[in-house]
């Protein structure tokens, strides 16, 4: 009996040698297709944030340039206000000079008014 069950220790001994690196080729097998799985979720994962950051940078360059173009409209509405404020600027300096004349100007024109006025009704 020792003879037999050390005989057939031996066989599945063997046998165990046998199979186990096909076991071990097996679940590396199976480890590089789930890395191989994993990658390609990577790879799509990858692209579609490559996709938005074009996008994001298309729509950062089309807002960079309405920006600049906002600024160049303020430069310009900027420049037409001081413009203005010089020319009232003026105006008001040569009010402030001849405001004698202007009053004279006014009641002048108050009293060709009051004739026209006055005839014509």
């Amino acid at each position: 009996m020792d003879l037999r069950s050390s005989a057939g220790s031996a066989s599945k001994n063997e046998s165990t040698e046998v199979v186990m690196p096909f076991i071990h080729k097996h679940e590396e097998q199976q480890k590089l297709e789930r890395q191989d799985e994993l990658l390609g979720q990577l790879n799509v994962s990858m692209s579609t944030l490559k996709r938005q950051a074009s996008s994001i940078g298309t729509e950062l360059d089309e807002q960079k340039l309405m920006i600049i173009d906002l600024s160049d409209q303020v430069d310009n509405e900027t420049e037409r206000v001081v413009v203005t404020t010089k020319r009232i600027t003026r105006f008001s300096d040569m009010i402030k000079g001849n405001s004698y004349t202007i009053v004279i100007c006014g009641l002048l024109a108050t009293v060709v008014i009051l004739i026209i006025i006055y005839f014509f009704h």
